[in-house]
Parts: C-alpha cells; sequence; structure tokens
C-alpha cells in the first residue's frame, strides 16, 4: 500500500517487489545467517575442567555414576554457551532490524526529492538491512527452547506459534492499516516509525535478559 501510494508502483511492479522482500530473506535465512553463525561461533564450548572418567565394565557402579554426572555437567555448559551466542543473536538482529525500519523511514530525506529514483534506491536498500533482522525469531524459539524441559517443548512451540499467528495475522494487518489509512498523505511513514518503535520497545525487553555465567578453568590452570 504505502509503495502504490508513494511510487505509484503497478500491481506487477508491487509482485515485484514482494518477491524481492521474500527473495532477500530466503537468502538471510538460508545463506548469510549460517555463514555468519560459523564465522562468529569460534570460542570453544566448555566442558567440566577434570576430565571424564571411565569405566571397564558396567559393574563399576560409582563410575558409571561418574560418567554420567560428567555428561550431564557437558550438555548444561553447552546449554549455557549455546543461549549467551543466541541471545546476542538475538538482540544483534533485532538492532539489524530497527536499522531497516529507520532507513525505511528517513527514505524520503535521504532520497529527496520524494518519489525520485534515489529514493526508491534506499528503500530497496533498507528493504535489504531489514531482512538482514530474521535472525531474531530462530534465536528467541531457539534460546526458549533450551530453557525449557523436553516434557514442556510442545507446549512452547504451540504457544509461540499461537502468539505469531495473532501477531501476524490478526493484530499487525489492522494496527497498521489503522496508522496508515489516518496518516496518509500527511505522513505516510508513520507505518515504518510504528514498526521502528516496537522494535525498539522489543530490544529493550531482550536487553533485561540475563543468562546464568558459567567460569570453567583452562586445563592445568589453578
Amino acid at each position: 500500500m504505502y509503495a502504490r501510494t508513494e511510487f505509484g508502483w503497478a500491481p506487477t511492479t508491487t509482485g515485484y517487489f514482494l518477491s524481492y522482500m521474500g527473495f532477500m530473506r530466503l537468502l538471510t535465512l538460508l545463506v548469510v545467517l549460517p555463514l555468519g553463525i560459523k564465522l562468529l561461533r569460534r570460542r570453544p564450548i566448555p566442558s567440566p575442567s577434570r576430565p571424564r572418567p571411565t569405566s571397564s565394565s558396567d559393574a563399576d557402579v560409582d563410575m558409571v555414576a561418574a560418567e554420567k554426572q560428567w555428561d550431564a555437567e557437558a550438555r548444561w555448559l553447552k546449554i549455557v554457551a549455546d543461549s549467551h551466542f543466541d541471545l546476542v543473536l538475538a538482540r544483534l538482529s533485532l538492532g539489524i532490524d530497527a536499522l531497516g525500519f529507520l532507513l525505511f523511514l528517513v527514505a524520503p530525506l535521504l532520497g529527496a526529492p520524494r518519489a525520485s529514483s534515489a529514493h526508491t534506491a534506499v528503500f530497496l536498500v533498507a528493504v535489504l538491512v531489514q531482512s538482514l533482522g530474521s535472525g531474531s525469531s530462530p534465536a528467541i524459539q531457539s534460546l526458549a527452547l533450551a530453557h525449557s524441559t523436553p516434557r514442556d517443548a510442545g507446549r512452547l512451540f504451540a504457544s509461540l506459534s499461537v502468539v505469531q499467528a495473532l501477531a501476524a495475522q490478526v493484530v499487525s494487518p489492522v494496527l497498521f492499516t489503522a496508522v496508515f489509512s489516518r496518516t496518509v498523505g500527511r505522513f505516510d511513514e508513520g507505518i515504518f516509525a510504528l514498526a521502528l518503535a516496537l522494535s525498539v520497545a522489543s530490544f529493550t525487553a531482550l536487553s533485561s535478559v540475563r543468562l546464568r555465567r558459567v567460569h570453567v578453568a583452562a586445563p592445568g590452570a589453578r
């Protein structure tokens, strides 16, 4: 609606734009995000400072119990490390998401005159930047799953699915359409101001999340 009002795009051009936006998100989730995670996640996963005990037979009950305790502690340390990475990734993605909406908001100023080719170029770049923030939802879901029990995992994803469906299919269309209908012709970028405010609120809420930190001594350290 904004693009058709602002740029006078025909339905065919709008379709190309929606395809471009979907392709950018797909490229981010399938290529950019996995490569970024691989490059950024170079720190080794912490493990218990003591060596893993090994039992010669299942008859050694104490050694078998020590093995299970070591494995459980190693899994817990991995969950803690993964959670910290997921939290950083979610915050970074939300920050990039907010930057994209900020570009949408100031695109007319950067690409004056309004609806010029420069304005269109900034608008398309804003789509590219905003698509790079697509990793927030997977990171938040991974973080939530890591801190839920296997018994509650199904309930967790069902609840998240219901919330996302209500937000994307009920609340958002009504809210943004109402804002656009009241600001069109006076402040067409009002929908992007609202989206930016919501992104900043989400980033602020996620910044208040605190996770336990674990410090494991290096082998041989005292």
